[in-house]
């Protein structure tokens, strides 16, 4: 909680139920920076037990039911990914006088209990950021102490999350003359969470292998959709080019030409931010899930 004593992971908007509470001035400093920096991955940590937590958070009537979201293998596989570097998350530890049972160190959120207002959902729908829950102490208030032994816990879990921006597809949303288009609708066939482009034309999502078809709409452009392939845990770039509406009969089959040469070419990455992961301010080892 902040100095008013209200709960901060509480105070987020919620896609799935109105969130009446007042805003707070932390929620909305953090939502400025979710919204004028552009994050690929991310994630907030409490204190209160041990495990891994991953989207959503919430459902339509707040039951304690598993919500799922479009991208529910990806955030198995991060939760997972954390867990199996963790010395005890992994072992599914069960806090004294919790009777929480976390199969294989990680649960879905509304499984476990709902939360409206929490920011791991707000990250993901509103921010277009992959974003999970992490719990790393059965303390909520653990002594200063004790600090070091959760850093040397969690050092290599967090090496191993941040590797994972490596993977999916990423690429450019350009026009005809080669200008980034920025603020781009982008979204995967199928998972239908809209991320967006950059002021440079920026975009990227993970992915887990597989074919998958990429769908952009932008303003005065014709809606295109692509087709790729992610490959193990590589990134697959893809550069995509749009075309203005008044030119589209004359350009819809010079589109599909052109960014099938792009996206087999080899290119130089695109610039993307070097800061990737978002450690909560709302949250360090303070609150519970």
């Amino acid at each position: 909680n902040n100095a008013a004593n209200r709960d901060l992971n509480r105070n987020f908007p919620d896609f799935f139920q109105d969130n009446t509470r007042a805003e707070q001035p932390e929620t909305a400093a953090v939502r400025k920076w979710i919204h004028s920096l552009p994050f690929v991955l991310s994630a907030n940590f409490h204190g209160g037990t041990v495990v891994a937590n991953y989207p959503y958070d919430n459902n339509k009537f707040g039951l304690r039911k598993k919500s799922v979201s479009p991208d529910n293998d990806v955030f198995k596989h991060l939760a997972l990914t954390y867990v199996k570097k963790h010395p005890n998350m992994k072992n599914a530890v069960q806090c004294k006088e919790r009777t929480d049972a976390f199969e294989n160190g990680i649960v879905n959120g509304a499984q476990w209990y709902p939360v409206k207002g929490g920011m791991q959902d707000y990250n993901y729908i509103y921010g277009g950021v992959m974003e999970i829950t992490l719990e790393v102490s059965c303390c909520k208030y653990p002594s200063k102490s004790t600090l070091s032994s959760f850093w040397n816990d969690n050092k290599q879990s967090l090496l191993s999350y941040l590797a994972q921006v490596h993977r999916g597809v990423k690429g450019l949303v350009r026009d005809h003359n080669e200008t980034p288009v920025a603020n781009a609708e982008i979204r995967i066939v199928g998972r239908d969470v809209v991320f967006r482009s950059t002021n440079r034309g920026e975009y990227w999502r993970l992915l887990l292998p597989g074919d998958y078809v990429i769908e952009v709409v932008a303003k005065g452009f014709v809606t295109i959709r692509r087709q790729f392939t992610v490959v193990g845990d590589k990134v697959t770039k893809l550069n995509l080019y749009l075309y203005p509406i008044n030119e589209h009969r004359h350009a819809s089959v010079a589109v599909f030409d052109r960014i099938t040469a792009e996206s087999s070419a080899h290119h130089n990455p695109p610039h993307y931010p070097l800061v990737i992961l978002l450690l909560s301010l709302l949250s360090a080892l303070v609150l519970i899930h």
